[in-house]
C-alpha cells in the first residue's frame, strides 16, 4: 500500500494508521512505522495479509484520542504510537490568548499512546510561543530508533526522549544554535 501526503488532520492520520496497523490483521502484530514514510522512508507498507478493500463504512475504529493542532504524522514502534501536537494558550474565559512580541502563546507536545488501547503512556510538553505566520502546530513525524524518540518542533526545538518513559535525554533549539 502506498501512502501520499494530503490535507488530512493529525487525528485522521493517527486513526488511519491505527486502523490499518492493527485492524487489518487482528491476529498478528503488524510491522512498525517508526518514522515519516515508514521504516524504509519510501511510503511502501510491506505488511502481508492486508485486506484488498475496506468493508462498507470503512474499518472499525479501535480507539479515538483527541489531540491538538498540527501536521505531525504518527510513528508506530514497539506497540506505541508517537505523535506531536500544539495547544494554544487560553485566557481565563477559555479563549485563545492574543499574540505578543514573544509570539503566539502555547505549547508543543510529544504524545506516546498505547497502540492497542489509545491510552496515554506519557507526554513531553514544553512552552513554545510561535513566531511563524502559519502557527497551527508541528509539521514533522517523530523518529523512533534504538529506544529513543527524536522530534523537531515548528520553532526548531530538536528533542531526544526515552521511547519507553518519555524522559528528556537532550534538547537543542536549532534557531538559537
Amino acid at each position: 500500500m502506498r501512502f501520499t501526503s494530503g490535507r488530512c488532520s493529525v487525528l485522521g492520520a493517527v486513526m488511519l494508521a491505527i486502523a490499518v496497523w492493527v485492524g487489518a490483521v487482528p491476529t498478528a502484530r503488524a510491522l512498525d512505522w517508526p518514522e515519516w514514510l515508514g521504516a524504509e522512508r519510501d511510503g511502501v507498507w510491506r505488511e502481508t495479509g492486508l485486506v484488498d478493500k475496506f468493508p462498507p463504512g470503512g474499518p472499525n475504529a479501535l480507539w479515538r484520542v483527541p489531540i491538538g493542532a498540527g501536521y505531525s504524522g504518527p510513528a508506530v514502534a514497539d506497540g506505541r504510537v508517537y505523535v506531536m501536537d500544539r495547544h494554544r494558550a487560553l485566557d481565563a474565559d477559555g479563549k485563545p490568548k492574543r499574540a505578543t512580541r514573544a509570539g503566539v502563546p502555547g505549547s508543543e507536545r510529544v504524545l506516546c499512546l498505547d497502540a492497542e488501547s489509545g491510552k496515554l503512556l506519557w507526554k513531553d510538553e514544553y512552552d513554545r510561543p510561535y513566531k511563524i505566520s502559519y502557527g497551527s502546530g508541528p509539521r514533522t513525524t517523530p523518529l523512533v530508533r534504538a529506544g529513543r524518540v527524536y522530534t523537531l518542533g515548528a520553532m526548531g526545538d530538536l528533542r531526544c526522549l526515552d521511547a519507553v518513559i518519555g524522559k528528556l535525554v537532550w534538547a537543542r533549539n536549532l534557531a538559537k544554535d
